[in-house]
């Protein structure tokens, strides 16, 4: 019978190594086409696309430095490099996911303007960049304390593979995303070996003070965390989605009566796409916090990280990624769906011509007949 650490081994190399690389991979893909399509445009929702493939890049490449590689091959985890990058990347990740997040929001508020409310959107004009810039200001200053959680330290292994004065070592699996420095201290502290006689000096990432601060974990990784990741842009997208649903169906009842271009009604579909797999997808990464918040009268730094949950983290991550690796394909799929209406209305409107053509041509036809019979007759 397979011990469960070795079934959530094998679950984290399907799902979080093979399962997200390739994810990783087609997203990479997708953005760069994104990025390479919208880049001229000047529409405000192609340049908020824009800016959110390039976060989302940001994302992906992290996640799949972080977790992805390492969980396929094992021997990088151990690596030197990678214990110093884990503590930038990660960081670096954070940032790109709370700016995927709003600039998500930014899209469906864009789109709420136009749609449900025309005529204050053409009245105000707003540039991208009233999106764009204060969103990415608070990303960076909001995960500055993440470039301050993680250290890489060094300490020496007796021979007997004991750590000589070793601090923190066991320090707890249980945070999630976010908190994924237990998991990357666990999954990949191998010894980075340098033998000085019955000695050999290990690398391992390590919490800093800040990191362990129980204050610290209950407000900005517990409470904050959960709010601006996770209650606040659900319910303003699923307020501002809901309304764009209900005025596009209202346009659509009323016909071409309604003065309102239909590119704006496809887009405010793509974007209704767009915030659908983004709900679905980070739904799974708040399960953890949830239960991170049940736990908030306990010791935080004593939590036991239950292995259900463990499981649950390894599908975060990765829906995560894919969460950022679809849109391309989204607005792809959308753009030709629109071009195969296109073209199947032009083959109607040229059938109705052509069977017009041909009345046209009998009427004329029987005209004729019918004056050259009157002219023989008489």
């Amino acid at each position: 019978m397979m011990s469960s650490s070795y079934t959530l081994s094998v679950f984290r190399l399907v799902i979080e190594g093979l399962a997200l690389v390739l994810v990783g991979i087609l997203g990479i893909v997708g953005n760069l086409g994104l990025i390479i399509w919208f880049i001229k445009k000047k529409n405000n929702f192609h340049q908020l696309m824009s800016v959110l493939a390039f976060c989302d890049l940001l994302y992906i490449i992290s996640s799949m430095v972080i977790f992805g590689i390492p969980n396929i091959f094992t021997s990088l985890g151990s690596s030197s490099l990678y214990k110093h990058l884990v503590p930038i990347l990660l960081p670096l990740a954070q940032c790109g996911l709370t700016a995927s997040i709003y600039l998500t929001l930014a899209i469906a508020v864009e789109r709420y303007t136009t749609v449900c409310h025309p005529f204050f959107k053409f009245s105000s004009s707003w540039s991208s960049l009233a999106y764009i810039l204060p969103i990415l200001s608070f990303a960076i200053i909001y995960n500055i304390p993440k470039f301050f959680e993680l250290q890489v330290k060094t300490e020496q292994l007796g021979g007997n593979g004991s750590l000589i004065n070793e601090e923190n070592n066991d320090f707890s699996d249980s945070f999630t995303y976010e908190k994924n420095e237990t998991m990357i201290s666990e999954h990949f502290s191998e010894n980075s070996s340098s033998p000085f006689h019955n000695f050999s000096l290990v690398e391992k990432i390590a919490p800093t003070s800040l990191r362990l601060n129980h204050l610290y974990i209950k407000i900005y990784l517990i409470y904050l965390n959960l709010f601006i990741h996770g209650i606040l842009p659900f319910i303003l997208l699923v307020f501002l989605n809901i309304s764009i649903y209900r005025q596009i169906r209202l346009i659509q009842r009323a016909g071409a009566g309604v003065n309102i271009q239909q590119k704006e009604i496809r887009l405010a579909q793509i974007s209704l796409g767009i915030v659908a797999v983004f709900i679905g997808c980070h739904a799974v990464k708040w399960i953890p916090n949830i239960w991170e918040l049940a736990q908030v009268g306990e010791d935080v730094t004593e939590l036991i990280w239950p292995v259900w949950l463990s499981y649950v983290t390894c599908l975060s991550h990765l829906l995560t990624t894919f969460n950022c690796s679809v849109n391309f394909y989204i607005y792809s799929y959308k753009h030709r769906k629109r071009k195969r209406e296109r073209v199947r209305q032009f083959s109607t409107c040229a059938t109705d011509i052509t069977n017009l053509d041909v009345a046209i041509s009998m009427t004329e036809l029987g005209s004729c007949s019918a004056i050259r019979d009157n002219t023989l007759h008489r």
